[in-house]
């Protein structure tokens, strides 16, 4: 049965592309990317190959996200978070498809408040928290 990952953090630079890259990808049996990203980079600055999307493609990832294959990683970028909390929000329980949900953090004080503020949103929208992982970035 193939995996399904969720990257996910609200704000940028605490290397949710960089452990899409070099943790998971690797470390998977031919894993398709799939990048939820509007103006960042994303996996592919790495040479891994992605399938974009925005977060007004919900419906469409959805379906590609439950009808692939392949183990899957989803790395949504800063830019597209909160479009995509609110397609999660009104679609509540969608977030559970992902066997494990990725809450990158690093030691910084804001991040850490924002880590906290993503996990309650996560919640929010239906998350199981025994999905939940936390990896601590920098530290």
């Amino acid at each position: 049965m193939p995996l399904k990952i969720l990257v996910i953090h609200s704000t940028s630079l605490v290397g949710k592309s960089t452990i899409v890259a070099s943790l998971l990808h690797p470390r998977l049996e031919s894993p398709r990317v799939f990048s939820v990203e509007k103006q960042n980079q994303d996996a592919a600055r790495y040479g891994i190959e992605v399938v974009r999307y925005r977060a007004t493609d919900f419906k469409r990832l959805m379906e590609d996200i439950v009808l692939d294959t392949h183990d899957l990683i989803v790395d949504v970028g800063a830019s597209q978070y909160a479009d995509m909390m609110k397609e999660f929000a009104r679609l509540r329980g969608a977030v559970n498809d992902f066997d494990v949900v990725i809450v990158p953090t690093t030691p910084d004080g804001r991040v850490q408040e924002e880590t906290l503020t993503t996990i309650e949103a996560l919640r929010e929208v239906g998350l199981k928290m025994d999905k939940l992982r936390l990896l601590f970035n920098r530290t």
